[in-house]
C-alpha cells in the first residue's frame, strides 16, 4: 500500500529545508472498530513510537470500556510520561487499491493528539515500511507476522 505525504504548511519558515513553508508528513488514514461501531482518523506513522496510540475520546464512541484496561506509558522526547490503557481493536489501513485489516493491542490516551500515532506495537510490527523521502511516499508491505486480512482490488498505476 502507497500513501503519499501530507503537505503541512509551517508558521515560519523551515531552515533545514531551505526556507521552504510547508512540512511533507507521512500522515495516512486508518479505521479503528470495537464492539459498538467504526472510526475513521488521520494517523501519523512513526516509527520512533513503540506503541500505536489512539485518542481516548474514541473509546466509548467505539463501544470500549477503559476501566479496567492494562495500563502503559509513552514519553515524548524529554517531556514527562504519558499514561494510557490498553485495548485490543480492529484496524483497517487502505490506500484504495489494496486493503488490510486484523486486530492489534493499541493503547488510547487521554492527552491531547493532533493525530493517532501509528507506532511498532499494533501497527508497523506487521508490515515492512519504507519512507520515500524523494517520491514523498510511505509504503507499507504486510510482512510474515501479518495476522490479518490483506485484499488487492485492483493494482495501482505504476
Amino acid at each position: 500500500m502507497k500513501f503519499p505525504y501530507v503537505a503541512l504548511p509551517t508558521r515560519r519558515p523551515v531552515f533545514p529545508l531551505g526556507g521552504a513553508l510547508i512540512r511533507h508528513r507521512p500522515l495516512v488514514a486508518i479505521q479503528v472498530r470495537g464492539p459498538s461501531g467504526a472510526r475513521s482518523l488521520t494517523a501519523t506513522v512513526d516509527s520512533g513510537s513503540g506503541d500505536t496510540l489512539f485518542p481516548a475520546y474514541l473509546a466509548p464512541r467505539l463501544g470500549i470500556d477503559l476501566a479496567e484496561a492494562p495500563a502503559g506509558e509513552a514519553a515524548a522526547v524529554g517531556g514527562p510520561p504519558i499514561p494510557y490503557n490498553y485495548v485490543t481493536v480492529s484496524l483497517r489501513l487502505s490506500d484504495g487499491y489494496e486493503e488490510c485489516e486484523w486486530d492489534a493491542i493499541v493503547g488510547f490516551v487521554a492527552a491531547p493528539m493532533r493525530w493517532a500515532i501509528l507506532g511498532y506495537a499494533g501497527v508497523l510490527q506487521h508490515f515492512d515500511l519504507q519512507l520515500l523521502g524523494l517520491q514523498r511516499q510511505a509504503v507499507f508491505v504486510p510482512n510474515a507476522s501479518f495476522p490479518g486480512r490483506r485484499v488487492i482490488h485492483r493494482l495501482p498505476p505504476p
